[in-house]
């Protein structure tokens, strides 16, 4: 569920579902000004491993779908929006140096490193936002040998089916 913030008084929960477990949810919410906007669903493989250099984490993300929502509920149905169709992203997380592992799945598959939001691309798919890229953006991908500089998040990797 991606939330921004409230313009129109979003719809709560009554106060009989507030008391629930997610109350302290709600009153961040509420305290912050947000409301949710769409709802991004997606599935999702995980692997994990154990290195001599610590963890590493592998995760593949697709059919990746969003739904506009106003409400705090998830919704179900067939009027989701389809992102990034017949495209998965790959995502390699890890501590220090790129693992072996990884370095031979990015040569393999001749990957490219670019940064991605679900987010992004679902407010965009839903017009929720205006559909905006840079240099920096969600469409950027930085060519073949050139590094991610350091202190920027490890980027995604995408791939097609």
């Amino acid at each position: 569920m991606a939330l921004q913030m409230a313009r129109p008084s979003p719809k709560w929960p009554s106060a009989r579902d507030r008391d629930l477990s997610g109350r302290w949810f709600h009153r961040r919410l509420a305290a912050r000004h947000l409301r949710p906007v769409c709802q991004i669903s997606y599935e999702r493989t995980a692997r994990v491993a154990m290195t001599s250099h610590g963890p590493i984490r592998l995760t593949l993300d697709e059919g990746i779908r969003a739904v506009p929502i106003d409400t705090i509920a998830f919704r179900t149905g067939d009027e989701s929006v389809t992102i990034l169709e017949d495209q998965v992203i790959l995502e390699l997380k890890f501590l220090f140096d790129v693992p072996l592992l990884f370095k031979l799945l990015v040569e393999e598959f001749v990957l490219t490193a670019t940064s991605v939001s679900k987010y992004r691309l679902a407010a965009t798919a839903l017009k929720i936002v205006p559909n905006q890229t840079s240099e920096r953006g969600i469409s950027s991908v930085l060519p073949p040998g050139q590094d991610a500089p350091m202190n920027e998040p490890q980027p995604d990797f995408h791939a097609s089916h």
